[in-house]
């Protein structure tokens, strides 16, 4: 007779070791899950705090600990600048002590060149380390503002750039020593200068070098008071001044044009004289009354263009041996035609 075969019976001594197992493999899956997550957390971690000082090292640069100083350099320096000069700005854009080791080193002198009158156009701020790790370099690019007239208001005067900005009277280059090849004193059909370096005042001159004064063409008769260092000089009268003084900067002759008088602009002493003059002067010489009359208000107003009257003094000046200064009493530039004193 065929009998089934009994099932062993488990103990409960081994079924307890199998759960105890079971239970001990999954605490040490549950272990090794743990640790890898906690690994790659650390790992995300140290990337995020990677890039934060890869980012802090490509906006402000290296550090290198505590800067005990800043060097300030400009990536391009004009002609006209003295060295003098440049290193006042760059001085100026430096941050107080306290804000050196900041991280935020290059924003403030890019704030402070935003601020300086000196600077006309920013480009860009870069910090980089320099020779010295504990004198980080800034390096500025920049358009400056260049001082090319003096206005006068009764026996005060202040410097101003093209625009009409008010620029710092004390820092504005006053003196300058003429280098290169020069023509004899008497052509002066020749430029004034091959080469110039230019000086704040006498004192910076080396003692070697006989220097000149700079040149600056001198407004009369502005209405308005003038703002502030670095604000714009408002008034229409100043605007038509440096206009004038503008279209004569790369004429032969702009040195001989010591004076623009703005008094009459727009007429507003008389309708028959000329709205603005101009003075030509060679040394302590009688100048030259030069009328220049007024600028075209638009199409449809038939006054002679400023080209023609510029074209006048071209062919004056070609005429008179390089000069506009002393020899009439005055050049009439209103008319069709050049009307001369006879003098």
């Amino acid at each position: 007779m065929f009998r089934r075969p009994k099932k062993k019976r488990t103990s409960v001594k081994a079924s307890k070791a199998r759960q105890a197992a079971s239970d001990s493999h999954w605490r040490a899956a549950a272990t090794r899950t743990l640790f890898g997550a906690a690994l790659l957390a650390g790992v995300c971690l140290a990337i995020v705090a990677g890039m934060k000082v890869l980012e802090h090292h490509v906006l402000e640069g290296p550090t290198g600990g505590k800067p005990q100083a800043v060097r300030v350099v400009f990536s391009h320096r004009p002609a006209w600048m003295p060295a003098e000069l440049e290193r006042r700005i760059a001085e100026a854009l430096v941050p107080p002590a306290e804000r050196l080791e900041g991280a935020s080193l290059a924003r403030d002198i890019h704030a402070a060149a935003l601020r300086n009158p000196w600077i006309a156009q920013l480009d860009h701020v870069l910090r980089r380390r320099g020779a010295d790790p504990a004198v980080p370099v800034v390096e500025v690019s920049c358009r400056f503002r260049k001082p090319v007239a003096r206005v006068w208001l009764g026996t005060e005067s202040a410097y101003v750039d093209r625009e009409g900005v008010c620029l710092p009277s004390e820092d504005v280059p006053k003196r300058m020593v003429l280098t290169g090849a020069w023509a004899p004193e008497s052509d002066r059909r020749a430029s004034p200068a091959r080469g110039a370096l230019y000086f704040i005042s006498e004192s910076d001159v080396p003692p070697a070098y006989r220097p000149v004064g700079v040149h600056y063409v001198n407004i009369l008769g502005v209405r308005a008071d003038p703002p502030a260092v670095g604000g714009r000089w408002d008034g229409d009268d100043l605007a038509a001044g440096l206009r004038l003084i503008e279209l004569l900067a790369t004429r032969p002759y702009a040195n001989q044009i010591s004076a623009v008088d703005v008094r009459n602009h727009g007429g507003r002493i008389s309708r028959s004289e000329p709205f603005l003059r101009m003075y030509a002067q060679l040394g302590r010489e009688n100048p030259t009354d030069i009328r220049f009359g007024r600028f075209p208000a638009g199409k449809g107003d038939y006054v002679v263009p400023p080209e023609r009257k510029l074209a006048y003094l071209d062919a004056y000046y070609e005429d008179h041996d390089g000069r506009l200064a002393g020899l009439n009493r005055y050049l009439d530039l209103r008319y069709d035609q050049l009307h001369i004193s006879l003098n």
